[in-house]
């Protein structure tokens, strides 16, 4: 087996990133709402296919 069979095994993958407003994180730090407002806006989860 080995090195030669791993892509029999691997479909493909998923890049996607977390994208966060630290500036808005940060005007209550912990404060739960202000954390969830960071993480909201369009285009801040972009995500491909490989």
């Amino acid at each position: 087996m080995g090195e030669n069979r791993v892509f029999d095994y691997i479909y493909g993958f998923t890049i996607f990133s977390d994208i966060t407003a630290h500036g808005i994180e940060m005007i209550q730090p912990g404060y739960v709402v202000c954390r969830q407002l960071a993480k909201a806006f369009d285009t801040f989860s972009p995500m491909g296919l490989g």
